[in-house]
């Protein structure tokens, strides 16, 4: 292991593996105490490295990755490396062919290694000065602090992993399992008896349509099915032989059935939702997912030492600037999924979530006076929304009428489409129409903000949050039609628009995660847990449930409420043995 530092114009490369171990603390520790700022390249993974030979976590950082990221976010990558920013910064090209030779290497660091290893801190200073020269003139910096303050709290967290309670999981596998064969049996009985098999001469026909066989097959094999032409025949070989897991197959039986479909993806079905064969395919398939993602497979990812699971999170995984997260992300909303995740012993895991936040952005941002109003006095929008449409009292709006006023505001700051409501809400396009026309009647300071600021969003080509997150879009000038231009522009006002709030709720759940880490005053006794979207999820030690929830809430209020204005801010939190949703 070598540790690379640069310190004024000298770069020193020290060999961890011939040096006492308390002397590079020390020198770790100076580095800490002294607050200077630390820069690298994907530097959390060499933080974590730092703290997990050396118990140092480092925590003044400027990474030149998520600086690259942040000046190109939306038209650039996710990911850039040291040798594109040194070529793009410096001029220089760096040849990382001699990285292959420390895999496996335990003899004494060659000079070719050494000056290997100083190549790699040589130009940061460099690139990450002229980086900040563009995000300064882009507009940046507020956020440039933010994301690298949160650098080391996301490490902590990551550090720290989630304890998954194992013999709950392996019940949730073995359910999924079960279901997952109950459902593909439904699914197959419903489809097949769509299917009018008596168009079919002979079982080659019917692999044929379906495209069940292998092309490839020999002659001599293609000759056999076309002999079979009866139909109890051909069902049980369409039965036995069919693979509903394989899109080809499935749009095949589909489209012979009457579907008009252009793929099996699941941004397609969703469209469809509501027909029997859809939603039953949609929960096939995430019953597939529940056996396949979690369960076994989930307890084979844990660390033998920590018997935790230490997930890795993507800083800027997402163009608004929310952490993208596999595993913590993309857990089932079934409860029984997130009550999987438990605490250590002694401990107790605290789920606070923001309530109703990207609403109470989009109220506050566009200044909809009817919005600001029904939160100063309490009311729940959804609730708000549904009176507001179906034209009754608040107090008379039912659990299913809040359903579709909470269907809309989400429409609203996501951008959907009178059709899109219309198949989310299982009714016609004029229905979706009236209802988003009504819903504009009565919020009309936010219908002119949203299509006012997506005028601005098309002509500069970016969206801005109120902290300077900046979300770039491509400057297109060719097309290849009037419908291909249309679905740029489109896309440019919805993903604008949605930047804005969605983006500011990303910059202020990353100052609260900072503010929880930095201002932590109870060491060990609390912790990072997860993050997922707006929520803050701690373990803390049993004993101060109060004082530590007290602290949380109060460091979530105190980023968001500046940005609400008249529209109090609002945390709601559960205290748990487990993970768990409000």
């Amino acid at each position: 292991m070598l540790i690379q530092l640069e310190v004024g114009k000298e770069i020193f490369v020290l060999d961890a593996r011939r040096i006492d171990k308390e002397i590079i603390k020390y020198i770790l520790l100076i580095i800490k105490d002294s607050n200077k700022l630390c820069y690298g390249h994907s530097i959390k993974f060499d933080i974590k490295m730092i703290y997990t030979n050396f118990n140092v976590l480092l925590d003044n950082l400027y990474d030149t990755m998520l600086g690259e990221t942040l000046i190109n976010q939306g038209i650039g990558k996710q990911f850039y490396s040291y040798k594109d920013l040194v070529s793009k910064y410096s001029g220089v090209f760096v040849d990382k062919e001699e990285r292959n030779s420390f895999i496996g290497y335990m003899g004494e660091i060659t000079n070719e290694q050494i000056n290997y290893a100083a190549i790699d801190v040589l130009y940061l200073r460099e690139i990450k000065d002229k980086q900040l020269n563009i995000l300064e003139k882009q507009k940046q910096l507020k956020i440039v602090n933010i994301e690298m303050e949160n650098i080391a709290p996301l490490a902590s967290m990551e550090l720290n992993g989630v304890k998954p309670d194992q013999d709950k999981w392996k019940e949730l596998s073995e359910y999924a399992t079960i279901r997952t064969k109950e459902l593909y049996k439904e699914l197959l009985d419903l489809t097949f008896s769509k299917v009018d098999f008596s168009k079919f001469n002979s079982i080659l026909e019917m692999t044929d349509t379906f495209r069940i066989t292998d092309s490839t097959k020999t002659k001599k094999e293609r000759d056999l099915l076309s002999s079979v032409k009866d139909q109890e025949n051909i069902i049980s070989f369409a039965r036995n032989n069919i693979n509903l897991n394989s899109h080809s197959q499935l749009l095949n039986i589909l489209r012979f059935i009457g579907y008009n479909l252009e793929s099996t993806n699941e941004k397609v079905l969703i469209k469809y939702k509501y027909d029997p064969i859809i939603d039953l395919i949609l929960l096939y398939r995430e019953f597939d997912k529940k056996r396949s993602t979690y369960g076994d497979n989930l307890i084979s990812e844990l660390n033998p030492k920590t018997n935790r699971l230490h997930a890795e999170y993507n800083q800027l995984g997402t163009v608004t600037g929310r952490y993208s997260v596999s595993r913590i992300h993309q857990i089932p909303h079934d409860k029984s999924y997130r009550k999987g995740f438990i605490s250590d012993d002694n401990y107790f895991i605290l789920t606070s979530d923001y309530n109703q936040q990207e609403y109470r952005l989009c109220g506050s941002i566009s200044g909809e006076e009817r919005i600001i109003e029904s939160y100063k006095l309490g009311y729940d929008m959804h609730i708000t929304t549904a009176s507001l449409i179906y034209k009754i009292p608040i107090k008379d709006v039912t659990s299913e009428q809040r359903v579709v006023g909470k269907t809309i505001n989400f429409a609203i700051i996501y951008g959907v489409s009178k059709w899109g409501l219309a198949k989310n809400l299982g009714i016609s396009q004029d229905e979706a129409e009236d209802l988003l026309s009504l819903y504009w009647k009565g919020y009309p300071i936010l219908y002119r903000f949203k299509s006012d600021i997506e005028d601005i969003i098309l002509t500069k080509k970016y969206s801005v949050t109120p902290y300077g997150r900046k979300r770039f879009f491509e400057d297109r000038t060719f097309f290849e039609d009037e419908k291909d231009r249309k679905r740029y522009l489109s896309r440019i006002r919805r993903e604008g628009f949605n930047h804005i709030i969605q983006g500011c709720g990303a910059d202020i759940i990353k100052l609260a995660e900072n503010k929880v880490y930095y201002e932590n005053p109870f060491d060990n006794k609390l912790r990072l847990y997860l993050q997922s979207h707006d929520e803050i999820v701690i373990e803390g030690m049993k004993g101060k449930e109060k004082e530590i929830e007290e602290f949380v809430v109060s460091c979530m209020l105190e980023v968001e409420q500046p940005l609400l204005g008249d529209i109090p801010a609002k945390v709601n939190t559960i205290i748990s043995d487990s993970w768990e949703k409000g």
